[in-house]
This record gives structure tokens, sequence and C-alpha cells, in this order.
């Protein structure tokens, strides 16, 4: 093999130091210099060019014609010599293995679970390389197919993909009794089939006999104006001036109206009916609330069924879907919403809205709402990761629509010509930028694509990432007026927002830098930060003033926040801010209970992940309190004589009420035996270690 491998060198050497034959032609080969690629301008217009200098399109059009590399030819190809050098290079490498195999016996396995492939290594390329940082990447693998899990309970069954609580659900012992039917849930006061979502698709035969007017003019006039009030700036996906113009036609002639304006036009009803107070609908409408929610849903169903939203899908409709989409969980949490948004985001792709309008010879005005529906349809996929554990799927490499303006609508019309000029103060469009904003951080910071990171590098990168997104937020949020509910509600709302985000990346990141050192993120800064966010959230709700707004809340459920306090205190039961997180988590608890009494549908897995997690806990911390007390008591002579072991043990069901949701969820979590002593503090930090107990492996 050596002899051959010897001369297998020599003669590519030979070849390689061999002078190139002289071209036959110098026209031809500098034709064929130049056939291999396009000029820039024609590369960007995505236009045919015919190579030369200056090309036919460019010379057409008087624009400047060059090539790439700053010359006024396209880059040569490499040297041959080069590929020559790395042959010889892997004839090299080759010779050597087989020489000495047994070095490489244990390689071909180690290898392939190096880069096995799973649904996260594609969003994270590090951990599928094999490459000097093999340490590192297996270990980001281990921790990343180590997210995926698969929760069943019979026929029914829910994928979960996110850190922290598939692996509370992998610690679970009892998981089939996570997911339930909605059946098990307690009984609901409303009629569940007024926010089914099994409609949308359905055929206009459907809906032969319902009634064309259910809403009248009057009444329809002042719904729009409550829209406008309490929807518009939280789900800023239409041009007030000129969707006023759409929805007023459809309210007086809706037998003439589009259908896409009509389907507009009852989302509308259906957000503000949903804002209202269930006794000011009754005022407006002479019907209770859910059954006018029922009947306006049918209606909008209807609407889409006749406009063949599938096949022809328009900007107008899929505003009047955005808003639908955005509602509904107010009253039905279930997957059905996140998962008819991506249905939406694929109509939104097959109408060209993930391109730019800029760069599809739109106007100025067309551009920026399409951007709007765009980004807002984009955003609401990540609250899949919040709501039910799992990773959003659409990347952002496949679009090049630029972020939303923060203007108001004053700042566009439909005939302008040059782009607005962006304002850098509160606007009805600040809270939408928000949540854009951060989005496309949450996005850049966790799916970056094609890259390969030192360990540090992607926290450096997750660093000034959101560096530059506090940036671009804070002088919004200093000219916030507190004294205005709206301005109050997107200074509270959305600077949470951005600390959630911004402790929630840091928290996953570090997972994938340090996936054996969790315990180390569970520090006094951070549950501080949580805490805040937290008790923001908790005034906004408890405020008259925002009563209006409440129905934003009941759409956005805390759970990141509030899961990390939890995991916080079973991982440090002492902190300093250990009363004050137990607030919080109480006051978050009784919030959850309250916008319960607006849902159907069953359990949601992370209410119930959620809630024991708490009861786990509430142990912890009753132990801590016990220890204490033993220790104290330990330092008393004239007590320590008359201590006995078995005074420290109680039963699971002397825990202190904390207004948890037994009852609904009827969680047996943490049940014990009876007469089973819950273990002292040393005992139980023990059992933190193992397999059962470990807290640190869930963050």
């Amino acid at each position: 093999m050596s002899d051959r491998g010897h001369q297998v060198r020599t003669s590519l050497t030979a070849s390689a130091s061999s002078p190139p034959a002289p071209p036959s032609c110098g026209n031809s080969a500098q034709s064929r210099r130049q056939a291999e690629r396009s000029c820039v301008t024609c590369h960007r217009r995505k236009v045919r060019c015919d190579k030369r200098l200056p090309c036919a399109a460019c010379a057409r059009g008087g624009r400047e014609c060059k090539y790439e590399a700053g010359t006024d030819k396209p880059r040569r190809r490499r040297p041959r010599q080069t590929t020559i050098a790395d042959v010889v290079s892997r004839v090299d490498d080759l010779e050597r293995s087989m020489v000495n195999p047994s070095a490489n016996i244990s390689t071909p396995s180690s290898q392939r679970g190096a880069l096995r492939p799973n649904s996260n290594t594609r969003r994270f390329p590090d951990a599928a390389q094999g490459t000097p940082l093999s340490n590192y990447a297996s270990n980001a693998v281990e921790s990343e197919s180590a997210n995926e899990v698969l929760v069943q309970n019979g026929p029914t069954s829910q994928y979960v993909d996110e850190g922290v609580i598939s692996r509370m659900i992998e610690a679970d012992r009892d998981r089939n009794s996570l997911l339930s039917s909605p059946q098990d849930g307690p009984p609901n006061p409303y009629d569940s089939s007024a926010f089914s979502l099994m409609g949308i698709l359905s055929h206009p035969s459907a809906f032969k006999d319902e009634p064309l007017e259910v809403v009248s003019k009057t009444a329809g006039m002042k719904l729009w104006q409550i829209f406008e009030q309490n929807i518009d700036p939280f789900v800023k996906v239409v041009h007030v001036p000129t969707a006023e113009v759409q929805v007023f036609t459809a309210i007086h002639r809706p037998e003439s109206a589009s259908k896409d304006k009509m389907a507009l036009l009852y989302a509308v009803y259906f957000a503000a009916v949903t804002s209202m107070d269930a006794d000011d609908v009754v005022k407006m409408l002479g019907i209770d609330q859910v059954t006018a929610l029922s009947r306006i849903r049918t209606q909008f169903q209807k609407a889409l069924a006749e406009a063949d939203a599938v096949e022809h899908p328009t900007v107008t409709l899929l505003q009047g879907l955005a808003i639908y989409l955005h509602i509904i969980p107010s009253w039905n949490s279930s997957r059905g919403s996140w998962i008819l948004n991506g249905l939406a985001l694929r109509l939104a792709l097959s109408i060209g809205l993930h391109t730019d309008g800029s760069k599809l010879g739109l106007s100025p005005f067309e551009a920026e709402v399409r951007r709007r529906v765009w980004w807002h349809l984009y955003a609401r996929d990540f609250r899949a990761l919040e709501d039910h554990g799992i990773n959003p799927q659409l990347h952002l490499p496949m679009s090049t629509t630029r972020l939303p303006l923060n203007i108001e609508d004053s700042d566009i019309w439909p005939d302008m010509t040059e782009p607005p000029v962006e304002r850098q103060v509160f606007t009805r469009m600040t809270f939408q930028v928000v949540n854009t904003e951060v989005s496309h951080a949450f996005h850049k910071t966790l799916y970056p694509s094609d890259a390969v990171f030192e360990p540090g590098e992607r926290m450096a990168l997750r660093d000034e990432a959101f560096r530059r997104l506090h940036a671009r937020l804070d002088p919004l949020f200093k000219s916030c007026q507190p004294v205005v509910p709206l301005q109050k509600f997107c200074l509270s709302i959305g600077s949470a927002i951005a600390h959630k985000m911004d402790l929630v990346t840091r928290q996953r990141v570090a997972n994938l830098e340090t996936p054996d050192d969790r315990d180390s993120f569970a520090t006094e800064e951070n549950l501080d930060a949580a805490c805040t966010a937290l008790e923001k959230n908790i005034e906004i709700w408890h405020d008259e003033l925002m009563r209006p707004h409440k129905w934003s809340q009941r759409v956005h459920p805390q759970y990141f926040l509030v899961l990390y306090v939890l995991w916080h205190l079973c991982t440090r039961p002492d902190s300093p801010q250990a009363d004050r997180a137990w607030e919080v988590v109480d006051a978050m608890f009784r919030v959850e209970q309250q916008r319960l009494t607006h849902a159907f549908g069953g359990r949601s897995l992370k209410r119930v992940v959620l809630e024991r997690l708490r009861k786990k806990a509430e142990a912890v911390r009753t132990s801590v309190m016990a220890d204490r007390n033993e220790s104290k008591e330990a330092e008393n002579p004239e007590t320590m004589n008359e201590m006995r072991a078995d005074d420290l043990n109680f039963d699971i069901g002397d825990l202190p009420n904390r207004g948890t949701m037994d009852d609904q969820f009827n969680s047996d979590w943490f049940d014990l035996p009876d007469g089973m002593a819950v273990p002292n503090w040393n005992t139980l930090v023990s059992d933190l270690r193992g397999n059962d107990f470990n807290y640190s492996v869930m963050f």
C-alpha cells in the first residue's frame, strides 16, 4: 500500500507541476470566464445577464454595471494545483489509517453518536459537528435530543421539545396523567361549541341556513369603535383609515361586500365582544356574551368558506384570520389556534408575504401593511414554545420581509410614493413593534443558521442581540406616559416581555454551552428579574383602568417566568427572596385560576406540570423549615433530650393551602403513602442529586 501511495503521489505531483495546455483561442477563454456569473445588478434584480461589460440589461436601463470582488471581471476559479494538493493530503491520511487501523476501532460508533440526526440539529449546527469541538458538540446533542418527549394517554398524545418542561416530564413517574381529555376538567359554565375551531375549513353548504345579520348596523359601528380602542393597538395588522372604509361598507351592504371583507368584519366583531364586559354585551346586543360570540364565530367561518380561503387567500382575509386566531385563545387555550396559525402562515407564504414588498414592486403603503400581517403571524408562532412546549418550526432565513415600522397610521396612505420616516416615540404600533423585535432577537439567538460556535461564542452572540434589542426599545419605553392607560400597558407589559425573553434566552444558551452546570443559573439576580416581570403582570391584571385590555393577559399566560421561579425555589429554597417569590407564585396562580374561568377544553399540559412542580417546591420548603426548627431546638440543651425523630414526620396533606388548583387538576404528583415521613433536609438534598428529584436538570 505504501508503494502504491507513493506512486499515486508521484503521478499527481507530476501532473500538478506540468504547465496547463494553452487555450486555443483567447476570446474563447475570456468568454468562458465571463459566462461564470452575472453582474451584481442583474443578480440582485434576478434578471438575465449576458455577462458582458457593460451588460445589455444595465446599458438599456442606464445602470452601473460591475462584477464582484471589486473588478470588472468575475472572480476566477481556484487554481488547479490547490485541489491536487488536497488529494495528495487525503491519500496520506488514507495510508496512515490503513497502516494503523486499531487506533480507530472505536471511532465509527463515537462519530455516529456525535453526528446522529435529530429534530434539533438543523437549528443548532454546532451540535452536529464531530470536529475539534467534539466534547462540546456531543454535550449539546445529548442536551437537545433529551428535550424530545412524547406524552401518551390512550390514543391521545402530545409532543414536547422545550427543555425545562421535557426534563420535568421525564422525571415524572406518572406522566400519562399529565395528558387528559376535555371531559377531565371541571364543569365550565360556557358552551364549548361557541369557541370550537373545527369549522374554519367548512364547506359553504354547512352554513346555508344561517341568518345573514347577527349584529345590527348601529351595534356594528359601535363594535368597530371598541375594536379600534381595545384591540387594534395589540393586534396591529390593519391600517385603520382604509380598514374603516372596508368595514363600514360591509356593515351597510353586507350582501354586496366581498367575502374577505366580511371575514374581516366578523373578526372585528368577535374581538370587540371579547374585550367587553358581559353586562355591556347584553345591553348592546340584547343577548349574552357567549351566544353573541357563537353567532359571530359562525358568520366568520361562513365568510372564510365562501371566500375559499385556502385556494384564494388575500391580505384582507389574512388580516381577519390573524385577528380571530389572536383572540380565540382567550376562550380556547388548546393547540388548535397555534395549528391554525401555521395554516395562516402557509397562506401568507402562498401570496408572498415572506418577501418584502419593496422587492416585489409594491408601493410603500402595500409593503408596510404586508409587513404587519407577516410579522404578526410569525410572532404568534413563537407562542407555541411558552404555551405548549413546542419549538417554532418556521425559520427566518426563508424570509426577506423587513420588520414593521413604529409609525402612526396617519404616516402612510395608499398613494404615497416614498417610504415613511419611523418615529422614536410611542405610537399605536409600538406594542406590536416590541413583540416583533423580541421574536426576531429570540430567533437570531437560538436558531442561528449555518454556524458553528466555539464555547462562549453563542452567549456572546445572545448578549449582542439583546443589547441591540434594548437599545432599540428603551427609547420607546421612555416615551410612554404611565398615566395614560394604553401607554402604561405598553410600558409595563412590553418591558416585561423583553426582560422575560432576555432571561429565557440566557438560560437556554447557558444550558447548551454548560449542560452540566445548570445550578449556576439559579442566581438572586435572575430570580429578582423574574419576580419583577411577574409583579408587573399582576399589577396590570388588578388595575381597573386596564380592564378593556385584560383580554390580552388571558391570551398570554406567563408560564416561562412562573416555571423559573418554582424551579429556583426547588433548587435554592433558602433564597433571601424566597418569601417574595412565594407571594408572586401564589398571586400568579390566582390570576391563572381567574383566567381559566374563560377557558374550556380540558387541562393544559403545561398548567398541570406547573401545579405539580409547585407541590414539590412546597414540600421542599416545608422540609427546610422543619430542619431549621430542628437545628434551633438542638442548640437548646434543655430541649435536646426531649426531641424525637418522629416529631419531624408529617403527611403531605398537612401542607399549607396556597390556593392551588388541586380541585381542578386533581394532582397527585407528590402524594405519599399513609404513614410515610418526608425526609429531613440533609436527606432531601441527597435525594435531589438522584434521578427522582434532580431539580437542577430541569432548567
